[in-house]
């Protein structure tokens, strides 16, 4: 078995990784925006509350959505300063519980009506 740990994060480093997907949400943003939909991807992030940082996998995919036009609403840096725990569904499973989902849904709510009333 290979040697380094692999999770979700980790592999948004991998350049090669991140392009693959970014080619698939470019897909689901065409076809979305056949039927006349606007699509924003919204990177969210609650381990920044515990690290005060993003992590680099983060900032890599970012970056190359950005690189790739992918239209983003960033909730990465949304949590610093909160309270890490809670932030998250439980110490088994550091997934964003429904108060830090509610967060991110006001704050991408408040840029979606400052955007889209230009």
């Amino acid at each position: 078995m290979g040697g380094g740990r692999t999770d979700g994060v980790t592999a948004y480093e991998d350049d090669q990784l991140v392009a693959r997907h970014l080619l698939d949400i470019k897909r689901f943003i065409a076809l979305a925006a056949n039927d006349g939909a606007r699509v924003f991807v919204v990177p969210i992030d609650v381990n920044v509350a515990r690290s005060a940082s993003l992590r680099p996998g983060h900032r890599n995919f970012v970056r190359l959505a950005e690189q790739a036009e992918i239209p983003l609403v960033s909730a990465l840096d949304l949590f610093k300063g909160a309270e890490y725990t809670g932030l998250i569904v439980n110490w088994l499973d550091h997934h964003p519980n429904e108060s830090a989902i509610r967060i991110a849904a006001a704050h991408v709510a408040d840029e979606l009506r400052r955007r889209l009333s230009k």
